[in-house]
């Protein structure tokens, strides 16, 4: 009874707060200024001009959430008969969930946020998804809107704008620097999706005082005050994926809602697919169209890796027990499938598609999680990590003559750092920017366990003799055998 009633009064303080940041939206609205929960706040707003007083008690319940044991304040229970008993259960939980993320520092803050910040302010979203399944809902509900609204452009900026996921997964790819970061020429609309105007990870470096010349010295190696800057972004992204993988996971607790989580990575590989046949003049060109039609790096980049983790030991347990019938190739044929795999993309064997629809019968309606996982993680590599591997590669070919100065700079004595232009300072944050999140070890070990984990699965199919068998792998994209064996043969190198 007590719960209850404590319960019913927690209730009524956030029904009210919920209505008066409600009224204060009408009328910034009205009066022309920035909405709390626009692009446009996410895009000009820092952490601090969020509009709501740190006494209220939706605030309070945000403060417990991001504690340490969040569940001895907090239980599951606790949280269900607050929403339950609220004069409009769905709203409050949609409100949580949008004040939770707009605790997360904005896309092109420039502000010093500190790990331990970051951290708790992740902790609060998916302490708030694993305990709450009303909060769980309105994220999932909230997905599905983004992938059938008709009113949003199919292109990967619009897609990237729109999402309720954006600061978390901006959060999980950072450091990548914007197309044209480095000579201060990026077009508009490639600013608009960068979530880098102000480049968080840039201004941490120039507070090192060794920064650049610090990271050339090879008599000394790495001036322990950049080294400090990159551990500390590795430790943010490491959090950052490792926090949304947890969300997800909550968010996928139900069949509906699963459908929704993938429909929506469906659609985000599909508006970024150009970004796996860039060519090589158009990695670092800022001055075209096409990033600026692209979700921005460290989106993709946050995006993918944190499926990734989500998933990865997952399915590899799941094909140790099950073998090649943990993942069903049909799946390329269904109505998801179709978007992660363009119908010009070349296939490991060429039947064309009266033979395959003549050897394979009997499509499913539905596939089993670990199949779409395994195909829609596939996918998202192939938009993000290795378009990012090549970019990184152009990136220090063609800034190898500048890096190379910046090294001999570094071994005269006499040299005086202060004194670089910004756009050597500049050109050596992109190249830590590439550095820090592609070089992380316990990432690449995961990116490897999938790849070996892909180039398994492709080994035992093209073994298997079943009728039918040569058509499957006519609906396998080559890149599923070439990406994964290029990464292998990179990290071993």
């Amino acid at each position: 009874i007590m719960a209850k009633y404590v319960a019913g009064v927690m209730a009524g303080w956030l029904d009210k707060d919920i209505t008066h940041l409600s009224s204060q939206e009408l009328e910034d609205e009205e009066s022309d200024e920035e909405d709390l929960f626009s692009d446009d706040y996410k895009e000009g707003c820092s952490q601090a001009d969020i509009p709501f007083a740190a006494n209220t008690a939706l605030e309070e319940i945000l403060e417990l959430c991001s504690k340490p044991n969040p569940n001895l304040t907090l239980p599951r229970r606790l949280f269900s008969d607050i929403i339950s008993q609220s004069s409009d259960g769905s709203r409050l939980a949609k409100s949580i969930l949008h004040q939770a993320l707009d605790r997360l520092p904005a896309p092109d803050d420039t502000f010093n946020a500190s790990f331990e910040s970051i951290a708790k302010n992740l902790t609060t979203v998916s302490h708030l998804m694993l305990n709450s399944v009303e909060v769980a809902m309105s994220l999932s509900e909230k997905l599905k809107h983004e992938v059938v609204d008709p009113s949003l452009p199919p292109s990967g900026n619009a897609f990237e704008l729109s999402s309720i996921l954006r600061p978390l997964f901006l959060l999980g790819g950072y450091t990548l620097p914007c197309v044209g970061f480095e000579r201060g020429q990026s077009t508009s609309a490639i600013k608009s999706t960068s979530a880098i105007k102000g480049y968080r990870f840039y201004d941490a470096l120039k507070s090192a005082e060794a920064f650049p010349l610090g990271y050339f010295d090879s008599s000394r190696g790495i001036d322990p005050s950049i080294t400090k800057v990159i551990d500390e972004a590795r430790s943010i992204m490491r959090h950052a994926r490792s926090e949304t993988s947890r969300v997800l996971r909550h968010c996928m607790r139900k069949k509906g809602d699963k459908d929704n989580v993938f429909c929506w990575l469906g659609r985000l590989v599909h508006a970024n697919g150009m970004q796996a046949t860039l060519l090589q003049e158009q990695l670092l060109d800022e001055r075209g169209d096409v990033h600026g039609t692209l979700s921005s790096r460290p989106f993709l980049m946050g995006t993918a890796l944190s499926v990734l983790e989500m998933c990865c030991r997952v399915l590899v347990q799941n094909y140790e027990k099950n073998g090649i019938d943990a993942f069903d190739a049909r799946y390329l044929m269904s109505t998801n499938g179709s978007l992660i795999v363009s119908s010009d993309e070349r296939r490991l064997i060429d039947l064309g598609g009266t033979a395959i629809n003549r050897a394979i019968e009997n499509i499913p309606g539905t596939f089993s999680g670990a199949t779409e996982l395994f195909f829609l993680t596939s996918a998202l590599l192939r938009v993000s990590i290795f378009p990012g591997i090549r970019t990184r590669g152009e990136y220090s070919r063609r800034y190898k003559t500048t890096f190379s100065q910046l090294r001999q700079l570094a071994g005269d004595s006499s040299g005086n750092h202060a004194q670089l232009p910004e756009v050597y300072k500049k050109c050596v944050a992109g190249l830590l920017g590439w550095d820090t999140c592609l070089d992380d070890r316990e990432l690449m070990g995961r990116i490897v366990e999938f790849s070996i984990l892909q180039l398994r699965f492709l080994a035992d199919l093209s073994e298997r003799h079943s009728r039918g068998a040569d058509a499957l792998l006519a609906l396998i994209p080559e890149s599923m055998v070439k990406l994964p064996s290029q990464y292998i043969a990179h990290v071993a190198t």
